[in-house]
């Protein structure tokens, strides 16, 4: 898979997951540029109207990925509740070094762009300890209010 397949699996999301479709992102080893040939492509899919059971989500995956994208890709699919109104340490990840490939209204960047600010603010920085990333507090120990500040991102 390269760039094109990409933004082939983009367009045939738009086809068949319409204006439902809100934003998709690649993360994990791929969008670090850490992946080997075997990596799987980590894919966070936002579409409104999910759903609720990951079996469900599973189904609707496989019902409009291609072919080609079914074994090899991880999707993580999320309604626009689930992803935007919670900070979570994959959100912290993604913010980092997630790779955008479509965003409907521009959602997805201005969350990534206002956690990484938070991120920033309040003296985060992911380091790795035996080769697995870890979210340490770059001052030893957390600033008064931190959990607040963070959560705030996905409150506005």
């Amino acid at each position: 898979m390269n760039k094109r397949d990409l933004q082939d699996l983009i367009e045939h999301l738009r086809r068949h997951l319409g204006e439902r479709l809100d934003a998709v992102v690649l993360f994990g080893s791929r969008a670090r540029g850490e992946a080997t040939e075997e990596s799987d492509w980590d894919l966070l899919i936002v579409v409104e109207g999910l759903p609720r059971s990951p079996l469900d989500r599973q189904r609707l995956w496989l019902s409009v990925a291609p072919r080609e994208w079914r074994a090899c890709a991880a999707p993580l699919l999320r309604t626009p509740e689930e992803w935007y109104r919670r900070v979570t340490p994959l959100s912290l990840d993604i913010a980092l070094d997630g790779v955008i490939l479509y965003d409907a209204q521009g959602r997805m960047k201005h969350f990534l762009k206002k956690l990484r600010r938070q991120i920033r603010h309040i003296g985060l920085v992911r380091r790795r300890i035996h080769g697995q990333p870890v979210w340490l507090w770059q001052q030893g120990s957390p600033p008064q209010g931190w959990e607040k500040r963070l959560q705030e991102v996905a409150k506005t």
